[in-house]
């Protein structure tokens, strides 16, 4: 998520990572999780969950 986005519309407090999902016509969805910056930071939850995301969106 953008920075400016989350300022504007969740006061910072929170944020969101996103992955393509794809077939042979290109991309059709995301997968995303967003959660409050006081659950996790967007550094440690990367590293939790983003492979997650990567793996189930193809």
């Amino acid at each position: 998520m953008d920075g400016a986005y989350s300022d504007r519309e969740y006061s910072g407090q929170l944020w969101a990572v996103a992955v393509p999902v794809r077939d042979e016509q290109g991309i059709f969805a995301t997968l995303n999780i967003m959660m409050p910056r006081s659950a996790a930071s967007p550094e440690s939850a990367q590293e939790r969950f983003l492979d997650m995301l990567i793996t189930n969106a193809n």
